[in-house]
């Protein structure tokens, strides 16, 4: 009996620590995913800086719309789940 519950017990720390492993890869693709997206984002940054005014609000009126147009779709996506 207590031969098959250490062999249980043990099947089981092998599955939680696999688990473990596969968690802390995850997050450090997670955190290198997030490390390369603020990298992109500032560079962007710097181009944006290099725009003349005209260029710069024409590109946050876009966004802008952007937003708005995103904002619809959701609404209208919900109201079609609603429906079904």
């Amino acid at each position: 009996m207590y031969e098959h519950v250490k062999m249980q017990n043990d099947r089981q720390k092998s599955v939680l620590d696999e688990l473990f492993l596969e968690r802390k890869q995850m997050e450090e693709q997670i955190g290198n995913a997030e490390n390369e997206i603020a990298k992109l984002n500032a560079q962007a940054e710097e181009r944006l800086g290099d725009l003349d005014p005209e260029q710069r609000q024409e590109y946050i009126n876009l966004q802008d719309e952007n937003r708005a147009l995103e904002d619809e779709i959701q609404s209208k996506r919900t109201m079609l789940e609603n429906i079904n």
